[in-house]
Formats: structure tokens, sequence, C-alpha cells
């Protein structure tokens, strides 16, 4: 009988070197914005917005925040203010580097993007472990060697992959894969790399069900499916043939069918991906939760981290409705 994954693993580390940092963030998660923040935010108007946000961490630039043409600076602002944290409070590098290393391979594909398009598309991320001046000198000069041998891999195989499909998504496509195969085979300690699994476990489902939804070959999975999940490749490739309706109950011993259960149905009724990738996503948080009471070892700050990451893509969701007008419930579905 395969390994299935029922429950929330718990490999966690005792290291008492944690223990002011623990005793920071259990001071600081407390300002964390809850789901009812984000309830009054969406359904209420920009007063309550405002009210909300002045008393959280982002008081002091609320009015900035409020400002169309401010808004994406001061959570630029606010996203540096983590990664200094960050820095402050884990010793280690190696968990440094695994939670910035999303952003170096970002940049190595927009690059490369640029590079292969001739023009401009976007500005490079300051969050990576390589800082963007250098990225580009390296584009510039070709010399892909000087990468960390993950992302120049990824970059190599991007090149190859373009020239032969001709088709702009599947350089997506290998560093997308390239990203997740390395975290969730890589990083340290133990409670990360299952996150990363996890991670990739929901990549793919999402994945295979927008295949099946928009009837797109299966050869294609073998391009999208990260290998390293919990849930094993040759299930992953199984399900293609499965009924979409029918996916729910293949995974029903696996933490992830009720998230799938509901959110197949939704995308049934609805046509779309909303609440499948909201509730899906929703365990990533869930699992975090799980560090709530360790006194010892770096699981609790990495948490912490990770939610303070999460906070600022929720309120930048929640500031870009209320500046379109979108509907309350229709912001909700989107936070995490």
């Amino acid at each position: 009988m395969e390994k299935v994954l029922d429950r929330f693993p718990k490999r966690f580390i005792e290291d008492p070197e944690y223990a002011f940092a623990l005793g920071r963030i259990r001071c600081l998660e407390v300002h964390i914005l809850e789901h009812s923040d984000y309830d009054k935010m969406a359904k209420g108007d920009i007063n309550d917005v405002l009210k909300v946000l002045t008393e959280s961490d982002f008081s002091i630039d609320v009015n900035l925040l409020l400002k169309e043409e401010t808004f994406e600076k001061v959570l630029d602002i606010h996203k540096r203010n983590i990664f200094k944290l960050m820095d402050e409070l884990i010793y280690d590098e190696r968990v440094r580097s695994f939670l910035r290393v999303e952003n170096d391979f970002y940049n190595a594909k927009i690059l490369l993007l640029e590079k292969i398009f001739e023009t401009h598309i976007q500005e490079l991320s300051g969050f990576g472990n390589i800082k963007p001046e250098v990225m580009k000198s390296i584009f510039a000069e070709e010399k892909y060697n000087l990468l960390p041998k993950e992302i120049m891999d990824a970059v190599q195989e991007g090149i190859r992959i373009y020239y032969e499909k001709k088709e702009k998504r599947y350089i997506d496509f290998v560093f997308d894969k390239s990203y997740l195969n390395y975290v969730s085979s890589s990083s340290y300690p133990p409670f990360l790399q299952d996150y990363f699994r996890m991670f990739s476990d929901i990549h793919n489902l999402i994945t295979l069900i927008r295949i099946k939804y928009f009837e797109e070959d299966k050869n294609i999975i073998d391009y999208v499916f990260s290998d390293n999940g919990f849930i094993p490749f040759e299930l992953l490739k199984n399900l293609y043939f499965v009924k979409l309706e029918e996916i729910p109950k293949e995974m029903i011993r696996w933490i992830y069918w009720k998230p799938l259960d509901e959110g197949t149905k939704y995308l049934k009724e609805k046509k779309s991906f909303v609440k499948l990738e909201n509730l899906l996503n929703k365990l990533l948080f869930d699992y975090l939760e799980t560090t709530k009471y360790q006194s010892l070892g770096p699981e609790p700050v990495i948490a912490f981290i990770l939610k303070k990451l999460n906070e600022i893509k929720n309120v930048r969701l929640t500031i870009l409705g209320k500046f379109y007008n979108v509907k309350g419930e229709e912001i909700l579905e989107r936070i995490i």
C-alpha cells in the first residue's frame, strides 16, 4: 500500500539558539491581520480599511498605502523589512537562502525572456540571494556557469525547450518545475522541506485540473509537474485519465481531498478556479499553524516570516479590490 499524506507532517527540531527569536516573534505575531480584519476591509468602505490598517503593522504608512500611486512602494518597503527581520532572527544561512531563492529563479526567468525576446519585461526582484545587478551582468555576458547549479540548469533547459517548442509558456514551466524540485528536495530544516513538498503537491493538483479542464494534451504533464512532492508522480499521471469530478474520490485518503472536492464542485458550477486554489493553498497556512506551541527551534520563526509575506499579498489583493470596486465577497474568495 502506498504511503499517503493524511495529516500534517511534524518534523520539528529542537534548537535553543532560537529562544530569543521565539520571544520576538511571539510578541510580533499578535499584530498579524486575521480573517475578520480582511472581512471588515473587504465588505466596508475606505474608512473601514483605514481603521483596520491603522491598528496593524501598516499603521505608519497607511495614508500612502491607500493611494494608487504609492501603495506598491509601501508594500515593497514592508516586504524589505520582513526580510531584514528574517536576517536578524534566523542565524542559519541555509534557511535564509531557501526563503529567498524563489526570487532568484524569478529574476533569472525574466532576464532569459528579455534576452530571447529582446525587450524589457519588468523590474527584477531585490529580495533574492543574488543582487539584481550581478544577475544582469551574468546574463549580459552569458556567463551562466557563475549561477548556482540549480538556476544554471533551469536557464539552459529554458533555452533548449524554447527553441524546441517555440512557446514562451514552456520557459515558465521549466522555471516553475526547477524551483519546486529544488526547494522540495533540498530545503532545511525538515519542516521547511515538508512545506515545499506540500506546495509542490498543490501546484501539481491545480495544474492537473487545469490541464483536464482545458483539455490539454497529456504529454504536457512531463513539463509541468514537480517530481518531489508527497504524491507519487505515477499517481498524478494516472489521475489524468480520471473524470474531473472523480479526482477527489481518488484522493480521499490524502489531506487534499476535501479542498479538491469542494473546489472542483465550485469549478463545475461557477467556471472559476478561485475556490480550488484558495482552499488548497489554505492548507499551507494551516500547516504553518502547527508551530504554534513549539518552544524551541526555527520552525515558528520560519512560519512567522511566511505568514507575514502572505499578509502582504492579502493586503495588496484587498486594496486593489477597493481601488477597482471589486465586490467584498470576491475579494475574500482570494484571501488566504
